[in-house]
């Protein structure tokens, strides 16, 4: 199953599992395949909760 996540959605995930607080960046997270697959996992687990919620998942806008 292929999703379209956002980077916004990415970033978000990283920011909710405090990886910044221990000093792993965004950028260093997003290159270990280990980390990069649990963000999409929360991130997907955030939007599937969204999408119960009411609230429909974001859609990137196409670039000018």
């Amino acid at each position: 199953m292929t999703t379209d996540l956002t980077t916004a959605e990415l970033k978000a995930a990283w920011q909710r599992a405090g990886l910044w607080r221990t000093g792993i960046s965004y950028q260093r997270a997003i290159a270990s395949p280990l980390l990069l697959s649990g963000l999409r996992a929360a991130a997907r687990a955030a939007r599937k909760q969204a999408t119960q919620n009411g609230n429909p998942a974001p859609q990137q806008r196409a670039l000018i």
